[in-house]
């Protein structure tokens, strides 16, 4: 299994419900090599799976810098992450991502106060 079908569980556990008590649990949950790379520069990472220095030089350090504006030491976990959202499947909507969550706010039928600080946030129940 990649990284990525493993990743994509927690989608499912969501769905059910499933709650962690830590976030080591939740990455040992869905692939156990998860909670291995946190922990190890993503560099190591790729040299540990196989990935030559030409790729890690050239492509991996680029896309750390341009997503975190780190280089290839930033963690392995944020790393492969960050490395799967640069795939073929990728999406974007037409006008920008952020309509996406524009568009979810205007149904939501929130108030929105700009330019203040929330104090409280309560739940009323319907």
């Amino acid at each position: 299994n990649s990284f990525l079908d493993n990743f994509d569980k927690i989608y499912t556990l969501q769905n059910k419900g499933v709650a962690f008590t830590s976030p080591q649990y939740l990455l040992q949950t869905l692939d156990s090599r998860f909670l291995d790379i946190v922990f190890k520069p993503v560099k190591q990472v790729l040299e540990q799976y196989g990935f030559g220095q030409t790729f890690i030089k050239e492509l991996a350090y680029g896309i750390m810098r341009v997503n975190y504006g780190q280089t290839t030491e930033i963690g392995g976990f944020a790393g492969v992450v960050s490395l799967a959202g640069t795939g073929g499947t990728l999406w974007s909507v037409k006008g920008g991502n952020h309509s996406v969550a524009e568009a979810l706010l205007k149904s939501s039928a929130s108030q929105i106060i700009m330019g203040t600080k929330v104090k409280k946030i309560i739940r009323i129940e319907s």
